[in-house]
């Protein structure tokens, strides 16, 4: 069976966009803390994968070697290599599957760079073309939101975060959403009322703790 599972992957490596996608996957075991928060990783290699298996069945496979050319750059962290040639795939390819996942790649990177008027185009463009890719849509929500904080405009943060909760995509997202809302909105009903829910919610009981720390402090008034 090991010799298969050997044989497969081989086969995959032959592809250069796949090898890509292993290597990516290889990469971010390592260095996944430092490079990109776990978050990114989950979409890069799912989303990534997916966009592998459409690009094949829908013919469009230009964008798919753009694409997997900026990974190649990603994965070696030649960041301004892959986020040159990210933009280039999200231009010219923009109502693609690889088009959409290269915008919001393109908005991670220039997040760590702190360019973060850049970084909500690029995710607002990520939001806009992820219709056909699971998770992306939602996480570029999460990303302006991410930006806007970074920026101190708590409002529009949360007001992006709101729009996240409203994809059912990233429902395994929603309540650390709804954790980050209600740590940003303060004392609100809503955010006590988002609060009780996580503490409710037998899916996030690694969340359960800080919630109710929160909810504490609400009630203390500290």
């Amino acid at each position: 069976m090991n010799i298969k599972y050997n044989k497969a992957k081989q086969n995959l490596k032959d592809d250069p966009i796949m090898d890509s996608l292993l290597s990516t996957k290889e990469f971010f075991v390592k260095n996944g803390n430092q490079l990109l928060g776990a978050v990114v990783v989950i979409v890069v290699l799912i989303a990534g994968v997916l966009v592998f298996n459409n690009v094949r069945k829908s013919g469009e496979s230009k964008a798919s070697e753009s694409f997997g050319k900026a990974m190649i750059y990603y994965t070696e962290n030649q960041l301004d290599k892959a986020a040159e040639q990210f933009k280039l795939t999200a231009e010219n390819y923009s109502s693609s599957q690889p088009g959409a996942l290269s915008a919001f790649l393109l908005g991670r990177i220039l997040f760590d760079q702190g360019k973060y008027d850049d970084a909500i185009v690029w995710y607002g463009n990520a939001a806009k073309g992820a219709r056909s890719i699971e998770f992306v849509g939602g996480q570029a929500l999460e990303g302006i939101a991410a930006c806007y904080e970074a920026k101190g405009d708590t409002k529009s943060a949360v007001e992006n975060l709101e729009k996240a909760l409203k994809d059912d995509r990233i429902k395994f997202r929603h309540s650390t959403i709804k954790w980050k809302i209600a740590l940003l909105d303060g004392k609100s009903e809503k955010s006590r009322s988002y609060l009780n829910e996580i503490v409710s919610d037998t899916t996030a009981i690694d969340l359960h703790q800080r919630a109710e720390n929160l909810l504490a402090s609400m009630d203390t008034g500290s």
